[in-house]
């Protein structure tokens, strides 16, 4: 994570912001994401029995692993749409 945070931070200065346009969603990739993502969080809930301290770490993990997923991607997508080619 930290190296596609570094590469990311070095892309953000060649951000055009004329890369940005309106472009027509594909459901059908969101749907793939979304249920991906589900399956993703079920997967870290069924290692609760495998932790220390359930009460705790259980609900963090579960509330910070897709924040910092989905803000770390987010920077990533930015950055790649905005820089397109150099």
């Amino acid at each position: 994570m930290v190296v596609l945070l570094g590469f990311t931070l070095l892309a953000a200065p060649h951000i055009k912001l004329a890369h940005y346009g309106a472009v027509r969603p594909n459901w059908g990739q969101a749907l793939t994401l979304w249920i991906v993502s589900f399956v993703g969080l079920e997967i870290t809930a069924s290692f609760q029995g495998e932790m220390r301290q359930q009460a705790t770490n259980a609900p963090r993990a579960l509330l910070l692993a897709p924040l910092l997923a989905a803000g770390l991607g987010a920077a990533i997508v930015a950055v790649s749409v905005g820089v397109g080619r150099i």
